[in-house]
């Protein structure tokens, strides 16, 4: 040990290399934990709709390739993808990723029903998370978006999806809850079925997460460990996508 003038221990530079080790630690510690793989594999957590419990686990790729089937009663299916919570509509086969407002359920609902072309769902709910809108009305939407769609169908679409969700519709998505970044709050739609790499490998690259996984209209959560989580890209980008889930 180095010791200072008189004999003393010193103090300030053994404290300075301690700091530094234990940054080091922290920094090693963050970049292994969103670069090791994970270690069990593939799963898919079959959620009732009403007990908001896990009742089966699935492999991906086997749902996905049509090998397992779902059960009859199935209403929703969640799954992780490398610590990140995805929400699956089983009935469109078609995977939305949402955040708890009703608003964004509505919009989800809007596009899967076909009442509103997604394209200009996708284009208005970016507006509104860009400009941190709680519930806009038309006036708050810029001129170029006003003029590219029509006052008559944004003033349709915002009447749909800014009042209350319904019981089917919350009951027919699963709430994303991943990240603590303000990323969650955009609207993204992932083609499932067909494995939409770009979407999916955008959300897969940011940091943050979280373990639980709530059901829509129920209170209960689901703890999944981030070890229970591995990363949907198993094959190559020119893979013949996987059956539709149904």
């Amino acid at each position: 040990m180095r010791l200072g003038g008189e004999g003393r221990f010193d103090w300030g530079r053994q404290t300075l290399w301690v700091g530094l080790l234990a940054l080091a630690f922290f920094v090693g510690a963050v970049v292994w934990q969103y670069t090791s793989g994970p270690s069990n594999g593939q799963e898919v957590f079959h959620v009732t709709r009403g007990a908001g419990s896990v009742v089966d686990d699935v492999s991906l790729d086997r749902l996905l390739g049509g090998v397992a089937a779902l059960p009859a009663d199935a209403g929703v299916v969640a799954y992780c993808v490398n610590g990140w919570y995805w929400a699956t509509d089983v009935i469109a086969d078609t995977n939305v990723v949402v955040a708890s407002a009703d608003r964004y359920y509505n919009a989800a609902q809007a596009v899967v029903d076909g009442s509103f072309d997604r394209e200009l769902v996708v284009a208005v709910e970016d507006q509104v998370f860009r400009n941190e809108l709680i519930r806009p009305q038309l006036e708050d939407l810029s001129g170029g978006l006003r003029s590219r769609y029509g006052d008559e169908s944004l003033a349709a679409y915002l009447v749909a999806v800014n009042g209350p969700a319904s019981e089917a519709t919350l009951r027919r998505f699963i709430v994303y809850a991943a990240s603590e970044s303000t990323s969650q709050q955009r609207l993204q739609f992932i083609d499932l079925a067909h494995r939409d790499r770009d979407a999916i490998r955008r959300f897969m690259n940011e940091l943050g997460g979280r373990s639980v996984v709530r059901v829509a209209a129920v209170p209960e959560t689901v703890d999944v460990s981030r070890d229970a989580c591995a990363p949907l890209l198993a094959g190559p980008a020119d893979e013949p996508p996987g059956r539709p889930i149904r």
